[in-house]
């Protein structure tokens, strides 16, 4: 075992009883939301994945919006983000929940799930529909055109 493993070893404990402390926190009382927030930000210099979850989370339930989409994306950017979140992000780009309104980036996270979550499918669709994006997802053996998304659509009986 080398120094450097060590010290890792180390700090992945740290972080896991930091996480832990936080999720206990988090069970019990909202009113803690300060010291909750310290502790997951202390496991978030670790890049422990499921903090960046439990940052969103907890950004999300006090109405802080744009902290919460940045803990989201950064789960996003590790391919590690469920669909029910997915959609969830794509409609507050849609939105403009926590930023600006930006449509493309709604139709392009939307698109990412769309062939395996009805949600996400009408979500893209509804935005083509309405003209009100540039966006277009590239797939083989081609582009997915507004054409190709709301045929989906109509195949797999989705109203949009």
């Amino acid at each position: 075992m080398t120094v450097d493993s060590i010290v890792k070893a180390k700090d992945v404990a740290i972080a896991i009883k930091h996480l832990i402390e936080a999720k206990a926190l988090l069970n019990q009382d909202s009113e803690k939301f300060k010291d909750i927030e310290q502790l997951l930000l202390k496991v978030s210099n670790f890049t422990h994945f499921e903090t960046y979850l439990e940052l969103a989370r907890l950004y999300e339930k006090h109405n802080i919006f744009d902290k919460a989409l940045k803990w989201y994306m950064r789960k996003y950017n590790h391919s590690l983000l469920n669909n029910k979140d997915l959609v969830k992000i794509a409609s507050w780009y849609e939105q403009g929940i926590g930023t600006k309104i930006d449509k493309n980036m709604a139709v392009e996270l939307y698109t990412k799930i769309a062939f395996v979550d009805d949600e996400a499918l009408k979500g893209a669709v509804r935005l083509y529909k309405n003209k009100s994006v540039t966006y277009m997802r590239s797939l083989a053996p081609g582009l997915m055109t507004p054409e190709k998304w709301m045929y989906e659509a109509d195949k797999r009986g989705i109203k949009y």
